[in-house]
């Protein structure tokens, strides 16, 4: 059996050879054009060493994806080796890169012959075929430059800013300022309930008997307080199908022409319900003052004590015929 090579095969290779001399002559000469473009100044630039101590990420890719450069920055954000990384890592196969957009920001820079910057993302080393010291998430701002060739683009380089500490800070500021609405959600609920605990506490309704109800006003009675007093006549009166309502102010250091009002307003709107509102506690200084004040206490009952404001409450619900309160129910 003849091992020895054909002339076709021979002759292949030599084509082959004379290809990869004439691309070597070619770079050769563009780099001789280049050293006599050049100042003595420019010559003398140690690329490779700013290369290395710019305070951002580089990283250098084939067109093909292929790793053929990475500054100490670029591997120290992500715990890169970079004997396992240069030359052996390729960028488009890589499933973390994959995944987050990364490789298709760089397949459209160099397609498009454009610098293609991403919105911050998240690259998880653990999900990457990227040597590295150990595991861990980083945030990048990435851009990817494209650097022409004779045939399209031949490099891409990728520039990183890793903001990884200021997203946390970020995230931080935020889960904090959650925190505190949540805290300012809480406090005014709790707010809510103490007022309506003090709304309860200030306007007590308390059922004594079928169809009667107490209301004990104690301290100062204001508009606002005036206003509860109504809210919570009726409602207890519709709730407790009361016939009778007692207002008890003994309680109420002064009636001043706004209590009273706020109280003729209370028997008004209970009257309308088809029930009677009885006011007890009236002392004589009171008494003195509603005349001075001139109200009209008509369509109120009074009673100068509690006790017998109840005693007639007692005997006007006794004396209510069921079929009246049905109808009133």
């Amino acid at each position: 059996m003849n091992d020895e090579p054909t002339y076709e095969a021979l002759r292949a290779e030599n084509a082959a050879l004379r290809a990869r001399v004439n691309v070597l002559e070619r770079a050769l000469a563009e780099r001789e054009v280049l050293e006599d473009t050049l100042t003595e100044h420019e010559r003398r630039v140690p690329y490779r060493k700013i290369f290395e101590a710019i305070p951002v990420g580089l990283g250098v890719y084939r067109r093909d994806g292929l790793s053929v450069a990475m500054n100490r920055n670029s591997l120290d954000v992500i715990g890169g080796v970079k004997d396992e990384i240069i030359g052996k890592f390729n960028i488009l196969t890589d499933p973390a890169s994959i995944s987050m957009g990364f490789v298709a920001n760089f397949e459209q820079a160099a397609a498009e012959h454009t610098n293609i910057t991403m919105p911050p993302t998240s690259y998880d080393t653990s999900g990457s075929t990227l040597a590295t010291v150990d595991d861990r998430v980083v945030w990048t701002e990435t851009t990817y430059i494209p650097i022409p060739g004779d045939d399209g683009t031949e490099y891409v380089v990728e520039f990183n800013i890793d903001v990884t500490s200021q997203l946390r800070a970020k995230q931080a500021i935020e889960q904090t300022q959650r925190a505190e609405a949540e805290n300012m959600r809480l406090q005014a609920e709790i707010i809510r309930m103490q007022e309506e605990t003090l709304r309860a506490l200030s306007t007590p309704l308390i059922p004594i008997a079928e169809s009667v109800v107490v209301m004990p006003l104690i301290g100062t009675v204001n508009s606002k307080r005036a206003q509860q007093v109504i809210e919570t006549l009726l409602e207890g009166v519709m709730a407790h199908r009361a016939a009778v309502a007692i207002l008890d102010v003994t309680g109420v250091p002064v009636v001043d022409a706004e209590v009273a009002n706020g109280l003729l307003q209370a028997a008004q709107a209970v009257s309308l319900l088809g029930a009677e509102v009885v006011l007890t506690g009236i002392r004589p200084e009171i008494a003195r003052t509603l005349v001075e004040l001139g109200t009209d206490l008509r369509g109120l009952v009074t009673r100068s004590t509690l006790q017998s404001g109840v005693e007639h409450a007692l005997r006007r619900s006794a004396g209510v015929r069921p079929a009246t309160l049905a109808r009133k129910r």
